[in-house]
């Protein structure tokens, strides 16, 4: 993780606010990350009070002519990104 690909620096309520699903077919359980919830409460109970959450939207070549993204959280203490959440993984051609 690259302390470039860091957006901004966000709250555990912002956060959990803009990552509960709302799914009208009740499909997806209304919690921080749908079924993704344990990986977020498992990254959430491992922070320290020194540690603020930021997101992040980041790049690489894996093969020649495809560039892959990932976003999502990353702790950052001292300005140094560690334990991530990716929420996003996709081609940007």
């Amino acid at each position: 993780m690259l302390p470039e690909y860091l957006i901004a620096s966000l709250d555990i309520e912002e956060i959990e606010a803009r990552e509960t699903p709302s799914d009208p077919f009740g499909a997806v359980p209304s919690l921080p990350f749908g079924h993704l919830y344990v990986n977020w409460h498992v990254f959430r109970a491992g922070l320290d009070e020194s540690e603020e959450v930021w997101s992040f939207l980041g790049g690489w070549t894996e093969t020649p002519g495809c560039i892959l993204q990932c976003a999502g959280y990353v702790a950052v203490r001292d300005g140094a990104p560690g334990r991530f959440v990716l929420t996003e993984y996709f081609p940007a051609y």
